[in-house]
């Protein structure tokens, strides 16, 4: 088990995420308003999860971006965003 009080930032939990399933998820389920915000903006609408397909696709591509993410090429948020 992670210990979240030894993570100094967001970028070394997105690391442990890519090891640990349950870190993975919970990442995932904290981050779900922020993916959100990114697929509404792009649309154009206001979308609910578990309505909307794209909210989906967007949780699918939240956790690829975890994993293909590199630390050494900048933030992950900016990274996730795209």
């Amino acid at each position: 088990m992670v210990n979240f009080f030894q993570i100094n930032s967001l970028e070394e939990l997105v690391l442990k995420a890519k090891e640990d399933k349950l870190v993975n998820e919970k990442l995932i389920e904290q981050f779900k308003p922020f993916i959100a915000s990114v697929i509404q903006k792009r649309i154009g609408k206001y979308l609910e999860y578990g309505v909307d397909d794209e909210l989906s696709i967007g949780l699918i591509a939240f956790n690829e971006a975890i994993h293909n993410y590199d630390y050494k090429k900048g933030k992950f948020l900016s990274f996730a965003r795209l």
